[in-house]
């Protein structure tokens, strides 16, 4: 894990360069491996009035600072199912990530006690990476507005500190 790294609740003005990361991080590695309805939905989905609306709602989302660039994001609904997780292509391997999903996971117990699993849907190439962290498949591969996604689960109880 890098030390040095602020792992922090979003603030009003941060959603361009969470927005920004998403993007590229997306546009680098994801975006073959997605339909063209998906890519769609998918940029809709990042555009930073839509992370502020919803940032207004139900949801909630972490970023991961070094001075003042971001190099991760995490996106929480409901304070139990990730719907995002991003992390600079060049910081990859340090984990950012993991430490985004910790921090998360620990703001979600505070708030909700009685909560005993977080959700994701991951990409295929990503279930790996989940399951390092102690998440496992609970369905099978399905579409999810034109993405392809894997239902996991975490056992708040089973959070690995190393993957």
């Amino acid at each position: 894990m890098v030390s040095y790294v602020k792992y922090c609740p979003i603030m009003i003005g941060d959603e361009f360069a969470a927005a920004e990361l998403i993007y590229r991080t997306f546009r680098n590695e994801l975006v073959s491996s997605v339909s063209r309805e998906g890519v769609i939905n998918f940029h809709e989905y990042i555009q930073p009035d839509s992370i502020l609306d919803r940032l207004a709602s139900n949801y909630s989302m972490m970023i991961a600072v070094l001075i003042d660039k971001v190099l991760g994001v995490i996106e929480i609904r409901d304070c139990s199912h990730i719907s995002m997780l991003f992390v600079d292509d060049a910081c990859r391997g340090r984990g950012i990530a993991r430490e985004l999903v910790r921090t998360t996971v620990n703001f979600c117990h505070n708030a909700k006690p009685s909560l005993q699993a977080i959700t994701a849907n991951s990409l295929p190439g990503s279930v790996p990476f989940y399951e390092k962290l102690g998440f496992n498949k609970t369905g099978a591969e399905q579409e999810k507005n034109g993405i392809c996604i894997i239902p996991m689960s975490l056992q708040i109880s089973n959070l690995k500190s190393e993957p």
